[in-house]
């Protein structure tokens, strides 16, 4: 036969205090640790947004800094190469048809990347300018009824200038061009790239040192991926191609549907649609860990990357339950 235990009416007052004292702790214990948790989330991606803004800024800026300079370099040193030609004509060695001749000789021996090449605009006649020098020889003499930005370059004449371009059996795209005025002429001249070409003019090691200086938290790095999923800057992952990740728990390819939402808000001009932010799982490298993350992403246009700030969310839980348990 069970004995029962019998208490006095003061030990069951203690018993009854001391189980109530631990029911309003545990459940309080329990919905603080919940509301301190959401609002530290909330605190993340906040901070994290801000973040990738800024670092987009940063990026945006040392691209078009990069492109300018690596244009400007290649304009300057062709327009010191005119001097010398223009002094022969001066002196009588060259006819003009024959100095022109040549600095169109020396502007088309320059050709970088992909798609950047030297050009000169005449603008003897302002309000009818046309090609004078070009790659394409079936475009000398060409007017502002086909290009009709001609105008604007003899308008501008000197230093940086985007452009918008239809060349014969292709779409229309944009183009960068650092411009030098050759006045005895009125020749608006410089050097000009395709927006598809800038990614090959950036110093992108000077733009990962100035990343790596970005003071962050532990739990959160940046990185630049291009379209194709490669990733340009990452602290472990350079060189790899992450656009096949999948969500580990949803098996969602969350960077191909990414990429493909940045891609068509481009096609359709949609300046909203090419930043934003996403959360998902992933898995540890050389662990079966799986955590939580956030990624909030940039779009850069002018070397058609993104740019994002990755934050482990599962990271800010630790601290939360140190607390709990004490």
């Amino acid at each position: 036969m069970t004995k029962s235990i019998s208490l006095s009416l003061k030990q069951k007052l203690i018993l009854s205090s001391a189980l109530g004292v631990l029911l309003v702790f545990g459940f309080g214990g329990i919905v603080t640790n919940g509301l301190i948790h959401e609002r530290l989330v909330e605190q993340a991606k906040t901070q994290t947004e801000l973040t990738s803004s800024g670092i987009h800024a940063m990026v945006q800026g040392m691209v078009l800094n990069s492109i300018k300079n690596y244009l400007k370099g290649i304009s300057d040193t062709q327009f010191e190469g005119i001097q010398p030609i223009y002094a022969q004509y001066l002196t009588g060695q060259l006819t003009e048809t024959q100095a022109k001749q040549q600095v169109a000789e020396l502007l088309l021996q320059h050709q970088f990347g992909k798609t950047g090449y030297l050009v000169a605009i005449d603008c003897a006649d302002p309000s009818a300018p046309v090609v004078a020098v070009h790659m394409n020889p079936d475009l000398v003499g060409v007017g502002i009824d086909q290009f009709p930005f001609m105008r604007e370059q003899c308008r501008l004449r000197q230093g940086y200038f985007e452009f918008e371009v239809k060349l014969p059996d292709q779409d229309e795209r944009l183009k960068s061009m650092w411009m030098r005025w050759f006045e005895p002429w009125k020749w608006a001249f410089g050097a000009t790239a395709f927006r598809d070409n800038h990614a090959e003019l950036i110093d992108l090691r000077s733009i990962e040192t100035a990343l790596s200086s970005v003071e962050m938290s532990t739990r959160s790095y940046a990185f630049i991926m291009d379209m194709q999923g490669l990733l340009l800057s990452d602290p472990e992952r350079k060189g790899q191609n992450i656009l096949d990740t999948v969500d580990p728990i949803t098996g969602d390819p969350f960077m191909r549907r990414l990429v493909n939402d940045v891609r068509a808000a481009t096609l359709q001009n949609r300046p909203a649609g090419q930043q934003g932010a996403i959360q998902y799982h992933a898995q540890a490298p050389r662990a079966q860990q799986i955590y939580t993350q956030v990624l909030n992403y940039r779009y850069v246009p002018e070397t058609d990357w993104i740019v994002g700030v990755v934050t482990n969310l599962d990271q800010l839980s630790q601290p939360i339950g140190q607390i709990r348990n004490i």
